[in-house]
């Protein structure tokens, strides 16, 4: 298995040069929902559609690479981290041509959806880099057993589930309804920011007391990830709001790197 070094430097250069996912997962019972950066939570029959990956991923053998190609198009590279645990590493999701609205549409009538589900879709699929292709992403795992375990030629198994219907996908949310949810946080973000550089501290905490409890995406409000991502944006954000009313940027940098580190060690969403 990759040491904690190896593995974030790793991961680090996917994120900036591709905007691709590395993920470790210690078990396969761990919440998977990192597994795709959250699309299947967003998805009618979610669980169905995670235990159909959670047994995919429990027969996984080491020394092997297994690409997934999934009912949206998307892949993503599975890989056992080390012999004797049940530890794994995924790459992904990413998608071997561009996500556009004409690719979506044609998920539109397999799958029974809307035009306003289509869109919802698309809305889902931002966050997934496009135009990465496999044998792009295969040297990355290929390195991985190489430097762990010197394993130089690894079997590829390639399992297309392109065509499975027997889960339909169906996004959970009509997108309007969305778009007007965020309109209310940003607005909310908005008057946070203003409070803050005004040094008003009750309404800063009555503004802050609304994000604790709002209902935007509350499928994913109690998982680590998104926590933990919302955390990371406000804590960037509450920064550029005090330098911006004069606080010194050595001041704002040490006490938001403090957040950050206390944000990067937390173990669960509370």
């Amino acid at each position: 298995m990759l040491n904690q070094t190896a593995f974030d430097l790793l991961r680090n250069v996917l994120r900036e040069s591709w905007g691709l996912s590395l993920q470790y997962f210690a078990d396969t019972d761990d919440d998977f929902t990192r597994v795709d950066l959250g699309l299947r939570t967003q998805l009618e029959h979610s669980e169905q559609l995670y235990n159909q990956m959670r047994a995919l991923i429990k027969r996984l053998k080491f020394g092997e690479i297994t690409v997934v190609r999934d009912p949206f198009y998307l892949d993503v590279v599975l890989l056992r981290a080390a012999p004797d645990s049940e530890g794994f590493y995924v790459i992904g999701p990413f998608s071997y041509q561009p996500i556009t609205d004409e690719r979506l549409a044609a998920l539109g009538p397999e799958n029974g959806l809307t035009i306003n589900e289509v869109r919802a879709l698309n809305y889902l699929f931002r966050r997934i880099p496009d135009n990465i292709s496999r044998s792009a992403v295969l040297p990355v795992a290929q390195n991985i057993l190489r430097s762990a375990y010197g394993i130089t030629d690894p079997p590829v198994i390639e399992k297309d589930h392109s065509n499975d219907r027997e889960v339909p996908v169906i996004p959970l949310e009509d997108i309007n309804d969305r778009a007007r949810r965020i309109e209310e946080v940003y607005a909310h973000e908005q008057a946070l920011l203003e409070a803050i550089t005004s040094g008003d501290e009750e309404r800063a905490a009555a503004e802050n007391h609304f994000f604790t409890l709002t209902g935007m995406d509350r499928r994913l409000q109690d998982r680590l990830l998104a926590r933990r991502t919302l955390a990371f944006s406000t804590n960037t954000l509450f920064r550029k709001a005090a330098q911006g009313v004069g606080v010194h940027p050595l001041l704002c940098d040490e006490i938001s790197e403090r957040f950050a580190k206390k944000l990067e060690l937390c173990t669960t969403a509370r």
